[in-house]
Formats: C-alpha cells, sequence, structure tokens
C-alpha cells in the first residue's frame, strides 16, 4: 500500500518539525518546506526515509507551483497540506518596522495561501484532501501590542472559514488548529517566562498530535477551527 503524502511548511521549526516527526513515525511520506537548509539539519536523518527536504521560499509562488507539481509527478498524490510556517510580531502599533510587517503577512497569511492554490486542483483530481492550517488563539482574540500578529492570525482563520466552505461538497477537509502558546525557539525570543511558566505551556508535540488527529478525520467528519489552551494562559 502506497504510503500517504503530506507537505509541511515550515518543516525546520518549533511546530513544523514536531508534524514532520510525528508524520515520519505514523508512517507518511513527508514532503518538508523551509526557507534554508540549516533549519532542515536536525532532520538530516530522516531524509531519503521518508522525509523529501525542499529549500526555497514559500512566499514565491513561481517556486511553490513548480515544487508542488514536481511532488505530485514524483508521488502521484499529495493527501496533505500542513502550514506550519509562521512569523511573531509583538511591538507597539506605531514602531512597527513596513519591511517586517509586509514579511509577516507574506509568510503567515500569503503562503498558506499559495500553497492552498498549488494543491487544491491535485486534490480535487483525488476527490479527498486535507488542509490544515497553523493559526494561534491570537486569530480568536486580541493580544496588546501583537495587533499586527492578531490581523494575520485573524486573516488565517477566516482564510481556513472560507476555504472550508468552498471545498467541503468536494471532500476536501480545511481546517485550522488554534494554539496558545507554544514552547518553541521563536517563543523563547518573544516571551520572557520563568522555568515554571515555561512548564505549563504547550509542547510542539501537542500541536503535532492535534493535526495528525484532524488528518485521521472520516469521510463525514469535518473539523474548523480546532483551539488548543496551555495550562497557562495570560
Amino acid at each position: 500500500m502506497a504510503k500517504q503524502v503530506a507537505v509541511v511548511s515550515g518543516a525546520g521549526g518549533g511546530i513544523g518539525s514536531a508534524v514532520v516527526i510525528k508524520l515520519l513515525a505514523e508512517g507518511w511520506q513527508v514532503i518538508g518546506l523551509d526557507r534554508s537548509e540549516q533549519s532542515l539539519e536536525h532532520l538530516a536523518e530522516h531524509d531519503g526515509h521518508g522525509l523529501q527536504s525542499e529549500v526555497g521560499d514559500i512566499t514565491d509562488d513561481q517556486w511553490v507551483t513548480e515544487t508542488v507539481g514536481r511532488v505530485q509527478a514524483e508521488h502521484g498524490q499529495i493527501d496533505a497540506l500542513i502550514n506550519a510556517a509562521g512569523i511573531f510580531l509583538s511591538q507597539p502599533i506605531e514602531e512597527l518596522a513596513l519591511d517586517k510587517l509586509h514579511l509577516a503577512w507574506s509568510v503567515n497569511v500569503f503562503a498558506k495561501l499559495v500553497l492552498m492554490r498549488a494543491v487544491i486542483p491535485f486534490m480535487k483530481q483525488a476527490g479527498r484532501g486535507y488542509i490544515v492550517n497553523v493559526a494561534s488563539v491570537a486569530g480568536l482574540r486580541p493580544f496588546p501590542e501583537e495587533s499586527a500578529y492578531n490581523a494575520t492570525m485573524y486573516a488565517v482563520v477566516g482564510l481556513t472559514e472560507a476555504a472550508h466552505e468552498e471545498l467541503k461538497p468536494c471532500d476536501i477537509h480545511v481546517s485550522a488548529v488554534a494554539p496558545g502558546l507554544v514552547d518553541t525557539p521563536l517563543a523563547r525570543q518573544g516571551f520572557q517566562l520563568t522555568p515554571a511558566q515555561w512548564a505549563d505551556v504547550l509542547q510542539p508535540s501537542d500541536v503535532a498530535n492535534e493535526i495528525y488527529h484532524q488528518l485521521q478525520a472520516g469521510p463525514n467528519e469535518f473539523h474548523r477551527v480546532v483551539t488548543l489552551e496551555p495550562k497557562l494562559v495570560f
């Protein structure tokens, strides 16, 4: 029986890496996308053993289209897309640099849409598929000094909700996982917590397990936006 095939963006990051490891453990063929080889080095042992690493810019429509097309040609199917790449911003509005703002929208929103646009035709041909967007509780409620990040996450939730309705008749499951604070290298840079507080936040594996659960949904079971709350709540 052929392996199921998943494309995972942000494969070298905290949540993306956990998703890659979870899917490999479950016997999937994983195509891990990331912008740098260095980010993927810790996954090198899996290359050729269920993992196919692809280095490139997920905000580049041409690169995404060519890469997804090649994956479809090589494997004959794309069963799932997990959009795990993301950038966090926390600054007062008046201090936001426009280049960082553009980058956040490009990675957090535009890249997700570009990847979805690339895989959906193949999923429609197959008559099935799963798309899971990694959002945040910041897409459901506001946080001070996170206006820019809030805006991108609200956009991800809106994109997911709309695509869910559009693609449900095609048996393509579109959902999002919206976790609270997750212990990732990016979060460690942005939040100053005590060791006891870090012990009470979510782990990347918690998010990966929820994503895998969504990928196991039956033909009549459609998830929408699922929140994950850590013990520590701000």
